[in-house]
């Protein structure tokens, strides 16, 4: 796919373009939603949401290059995600209490995959799962991330904690204490 091409094709309203940009992002763009949502309808609402926006407003937008524009509409459908989760009322914040530290050998995280780390992930309380996919998986700062979900940037970091301890403790239950007892 010529992304550049395509970007001008959509400031014009391109309806090829369109289809072209949506094929080439939406396996991708799908996996950020999911790990935001966890549920995979609501994901794909939000993933439609995102690029009706992307389409819409694209011809308002100015991009340095392609990796500028494609920021753009990863920031439109992280914003969709969230403002969802709020929507939803379903953005808990987790007590403290509730994450208990627990440590987890090296050698276990070097062993699994990132598709077994990112299913723990999303198993986590949506409060945890939210700041942790904002701060580890898309780089915002804490900052950012109480703009962007109205907490205080303490919030943020406390729920980043408990979300690495949630995930500590998750792992080794599943797979032990020794990386040799993976299921």
């Amino acid at each position: 796919m010529d992304l550049k091409a395509n970007i001008a094709l959509l400031k014009k309203g391109d309806q090829r373009a369109c289809k072209e940009v949506f094929d080439g992002f939406a396996n991708q763009f799908m996996a950020i939603s999911r790990r935001y949502l966890g549920d995979t309808a609501e994901a794909q609402d939000m993933l439609t949401n995102a690029f009706v926006k992307i389409f819409k407003h694209v011809k308002k937008a100015d991009f340095e290059n392609e990796k500028a524009f494609v920021g753009w509409m990863k920031r439109i459908l992280i914003n969709e995600c969230l403002m969802e989760l709020r929507r939803k009322s379903n953005f808990k914040m987790m007590p403290e209490a509730e994450s208990d530290f627990v440590s987890i050998e090296p050698n276990i995280i070097q062993e699994l995959t990132a598709d077994e780390i990112m299913k723990e992930v999303k198993e986590m309380p949506t409060g945890y799962r939210t700041v942790f996919n904002l701060y580890v998986v898309e780089g915002y700062s804490h900052a950012e991330i109480a703009e962007k979900l109205s907490i205080s940037e303490g919030t943020s970091k406390s729920q980043l904690s408990h979300a690495k301890k949630f995930l500590r403790s998750k792992l080794t239950k599943i797979y032990g204490k020794e990386a040799g007892s993976r299921p």
